[in-house]
């Protein structure tokens, strides 16, 4: 009568642990070929709407190049420290604005605030006067037909000049009817990049 083996639960363990982490291991070498893959393309559009976010706000000039500083980055971070509200208000990144010949005219920024819905992003252009030269939308959830509004080329175009902090409620902008809080979303974000042209001119 042949013998019954006994299966020990030791083995079992250690071959279901094995097999699990060979599972793991291709698991984690696809993702790794996924992501090295696409990893360059998502840079290159994420690079290529910044740059769009720029032109848009630098559009009354001609022939406007973009310069990273390293200089800026440092300053950007000692600035964002002194920014203390409860709106998540935020400069992610700025460029200096050059003209054809090389002379600089401005600065572009990417900074974002707290709208009604979630974070506004937007690209702001400064002169170096200090004033604005644009102002777009690169991102936003506002409530369609209200705060979504923003995109609104009558809007935006309200930026176009200011020089100073702007006030709402001074009237140095008309607020979107019906979605005061987008408003002031923008306008924290714009007055962002103006505070910091004025810290750093």
């Amino acid at each position: 009568m042949a013998r019954k083996r006994i299966k020990r639960k030791g083995d079992s363990y250690l071959r279901d642990g094995l097999i699990l982490l060979a599972v793991a291991a291709v698991f984690a070498l696809v993702l790794g070929g996924v992501f090295l893959k696409t990893k360059t393309p998502i840079d290159n559009a994420s690079e290529a709407a910044r740059l769009a976010g720029y032109q848009s706000v630098f559009s009354d000039y001609e022939e406007v190049s973009f310069r990273e500083n390293e200089e800026y980055d440092e300053r950007l971070a000692a600035y964002n420290e002194t920014i203390e509200d409860e709106y998540a208000t935020m400069i992610n990144d700025m460029t200096g604005a050059y003209d054809n010949s090389g002379t600089l005219i401005g600065y572009a920024f990417i900074v974002r605030s707290k709208g009604y819905s979630d974070i506004i992003t937007l690209s702001v252009g400064i002169n170096t006067d200090g004033a604005v030269t644009g102002m777009d939308v690169v991102s936003m959830n506002e409530t369609a037909g209200l705060g979504a509004n923003c995109t609104d080329e009558e809007f935006k175009n309200q930026f176009k000049g200011q020089s100073g902090p702007i006030d709402v409620d001074a009237g140095d902008i008309d607020a979107l009817s019906g979605a005061t809080i987008t408003t002031e979303g923008v306008v924290r974000a714009v007055n962002a990049c103006i505070g910091f042209y004025e810290a750093y001119k």
